[in-house]
């Protein structure tokens, strides 16, 4: 767990001690540990082991329960994003989510699109159709594609998508 001695903020993280950079000075690389970092200075944070692995997977797993143990995503005492320790998903859980979602919006329509003005070809749509209907397989419950489940259940697509690509989702799989 990094702390931060200026307002006592912490995050959740994992390091490996054979580490290429010497772990001993690592402090974590969370986006919002990262940008405290350096509005504070490297010197306003120290480190405490909170317990250690014996393998990678075990490393993960501990530091996803102590992601939910400290209920850190949600906590405003915490710099943690995701509930997960592998990158990816730091947009579902993110304070300004739909901020940034009607700004990525925006600044994808219209001209702004790298595909604007290209015609999509008969091709284009029907791989794109066949990419995005395959079904899926989630808490048991088959589903036709995952964005008929992203839209039962508010989730996006993108999001859907992760987890099912995740080894930290494995109740979310593949069927066709």
């Amino acid at each position: 767990m990094t702390v931060n001695k200026k307002n006592n903020m912490r995050y959740v993280g994992k390091c490996v001690y054979t580490r290429i950079n010497s772990w001993e000075k690592y402090l974590g690389s969370g986006v919002y540990l990262k940008r405290a970092i350096r509005k504070y200075g490297r010197d306003n944070f120290y480190r405490i082991i909170i317990d250690e692995a014996d393998s990678e997977e075990e490393l993960r797993e501990i530091e996803e329960y102590y992601i939910d143990m400290f209920d850190a995503v949600s906590s405003k005492e915490f710099y943690n994003l995701k509930g997960t320790s592998i990158g990816g998903d730091t947009f579902t859980y993110h304070p300004e989510k739909e901020r940034i979602r009607k700004l990525k919006s925006r600044n994808s329509s219209g001209s702004r699109n790298p595909m604007f003005g290209i015609p999509k070809t008969e091709a284009m749509i029907e791989a794109t159709k066949k990419a995005n209907s395959k079904p899926v397989e989630i808490d048991g419950e088959i589903y036709r594609s995952s964005t008929e489940y992203g839209k039962l259940f508010g989730i996006g697509v993108t999001t859907v998508l992760y987890r099912l690509n995740s080894p930290n989702y494995p109740n979310y799989k593949r069927t066709g």
